[in-house]
């Protein structure tokens, strides 16, 4: 059993003094020393005690000093009657941990006396009601933001994603609550709009978190820029000239910053007319110290805040530059000779059904920004249950999204199917498949694996985790 000394006086103290009474406690012992003003009307219970003194006298304060005495706390409405009650304390006990409820940003130096101030805590607590700014735990941990929660909004990237789809390194999502219940976090659950996240971690990761989740289109979460990179050793004139002005053309459809990235410089001609393009929302960055793309490909996407890479499929085709550009965890849009404006539809096949779900809400995103029709190719041959819980899946979200889809179902080799066709953006999971050599998938039937196959189209790799 611990017992406190409490000092109070004034509208606050009496709220605080109710608040005890109602514990309901039987392990603590409480002694109020506070005028009838503060002392509620009736009380019953046999471990608080009251005392009408005054605080500031100390010969009183003495006579009521025990030293079973473990914490005191101090709520007053006047500055000199506070620092008098402190002092007397200190004459009774150097070390007694000692409570003050600060509104007049006091200056001690006393290590056993902890200031709480009162305009900061106000402060803080409305701050919490403005919009868009994160809720984060003053009194619980070390109130420093690394317990945040977080309203995800309708448009989030983050809605109808599972919480295994979402990377978590330096953060994790503790808690769900929805509809005012508190929903145990499984690595299945569906997060939805107006969700309110528990998140945990170090407080610089979860203000980037928090950003991500009230960002709401695409390429958010991944990032917010769009990047061209153009290694002019392996490209055409005609065809760089043509790169640029696709990617101008995605940086028209999304609304962000522009940054074309030019390695291995090599024809001053072409340099300026690129230059040409660099306007207050396009930025161009020559790498004339020939640093080795795996040198700054990485730095640059942090530097940059890129959410979208974008490369012509020639240079894609690279194995190790695959590699690197699965390693930045950003989106990568592979760039065809034909023309992007001419693109109607965006093409999905299900292969992984898991995976198809993690990047179901990006491949909406973009269908509803570029305005083209979603085609959803499935392969019927085999029945698969899983299959048909994606396509349940995406069927709901076109009713969310207000975006039709349409399902196609079919029983051959679907990269032939998609041959057949025009005009289309692949959408494809960036996962270890797609960073094969070509010779080790020479006898693969997986439309992952063959995604070069196809790389005449344009064709989009969306991570599988944020």
């Amino acid at each position: 059993m611990k017992k406190s000394l409490i000092i109070a006086q004034g509208t606050v103290a009496r709220h605080f003094i109710s608040r005890v009474a109602e514990l309901h406690s039987s392990d603590n012992f409480y002694d109020i020393v506070c005028t009838s003003n503060e002392k509620p009307p009736s009380i019953k219970t046999d471990n608080i005690k009251f005392f009408n003194i005054d605080p500031t006298s100390y010969l009183k304060l003495s006579q009521i000093y025990t030293n079973d005495i473990t914490q005191v706390i101090i709520i007053m409405d006047y500055r000199k009657e506070a620092v008098y009650s402190i002092e007397n304390i200190r004459r009774l006990s150097k070390s007694l941990q000692v409570l003050v409820l600060d509104k007049w940003d006091l200056k001690l130096d006393d290590p056993h006396t902890m200031l709480i101030s009162s305009n900061d805590f106000l402060a803080n607590r409305m701050v919490d009601y403005l919009p868009d700014v994160p809720v984060i735990a003053q009194n619980v941990g070390l109130g420093e933001g690394e317990i945040m929660e977080v309203l995800v909004p309708f448009g989030s990237s983050y809605v109808y994603r599972r919480v295994s789809s979402i990377s978590q390194n330096d953060w994790h999502i503790s808690a769900i609550y929805r509809s005012n219940q508190l929903l145990l976090v499984t690595k299945e659950r569906l997060i939805l709009p107006n969700d309110l996240l528990l998140l945990v971690g170090k407080p610089s990761v979860l203000k980037m978190i928090y950003k991500s989740i009230k960002r709401d289109q695409f390429p958010a979460p991944y990032g917010h820029n769009l990047y061209l990179y153009i290694d002019m050793s392996r490209e055409k004139e005609t065809d760089i000239y043509n790169l640029v002005r696709r990617a101008i053309y995605v940086h028209t459809r999304f609304h962000h910053k522009l940054i074309i990235k030019i390695d291995n410089p090599t024809d001053i001609s072409v340099l300026q007319g690129i230059k040409a393009y660099s306007n207050y929302e396009i930025d161009i960055d020559i790498n004339f110290s020939q640093r080795p793309v795996e040198k700054f490909l990485l730095s640059d996407i942090s530097r940059y805040k890129i959410g979208l890479i974008m490369l012509s499929s020639v240079v894609f085709s690279d194995f190790d530059l695959r590699n690197l550009l699965h390693q930045t965890n950003v989106p990568v849009l592979s760039i065809a000779k034909n023309s992007l404006i001419d693109v109607n539809s965006v093409a999905l096949i299900i292969n992984d059904p898991g995976q198809t779900e993690h990047i179901s809400t990006t491949v909406f995103d973009l269908s509803s920004q570029l305005n083209l029709h979603l085609k959803i190719y499935n392969d019927t041959s085999e029945h698969i249950n899983e299959n048909d819980e994606v396509i349940e899946h995406y069927r709901n979200l076109s009713t969310i999204f207000s975006k039709s889809i349409k399902i196609i179902d079919h029983q051959q080799n679907p990269i032939r199917l998609l041959r057949t066709q025009k005009n289309f953006l692949q959408c494809l999971p960036f996962n270890h498949k797609v960073l094969q050599k070509r010779y080790s998938s020479v006898f693969s039937t997986d439309p992952d694996e063959l995604f070069y196959k196809l790389n005449s189209f344009h064709q989009i790799f969306i991570p599988v985790t944020i």
